[in-house]
């Protein structure tokens, strides 16, 4: 696990694969970060994972599966795909105040 990435902070929308060694099951599943920045993860549902590294989520999800599931847990997590623009279709406040104001000036008053 020492080797998994802890460079790259995962956002909304990105998907990754997950798998456990011990499983003995060769197959990734590939999981993706749901809007409000959490991975639901197999046994153990949804674990917070916006902001943190492939390598910080794999110690935490290691960290939970072995509390009920395995004695040992070898978690390998690695970024599939990261999303293109995770803030798509949010606006500001502050945008959304400007364009308001540019739809204003932009109407005209007919009597």
């Amino acid at each position: 696990m020492t080797v998994l990435d802890d460079k790259k902070k995962l956002g909304s929308n990105d998907y990754v694969s997950f798998r456990v060694v011990e499983d003995r099951d060769n197959d990734s599943q590939r999981l993706r970060v749901n809007d409000n920045g959490e991975l639901e993860v197999p046994y153990v549902g949804l674990v917070p994972a916006r902001g943190k590294s492939c390598k910080e989520l794999a110690y935490t999800i290691k960290a939970l599966l072995e509390k009920e599931y395995y004695y040992h847990a070898t978690v390998i997590l690695a970024v599939d795909r990261v999303s293109e623009n995770p803030a798509a279709g949010f606006m500001s406040m502050a945008q959304s105040k400007r364009r308001d104001r540019r739809k204003f000036r932009q109407t005209r008053v007919t009597r």
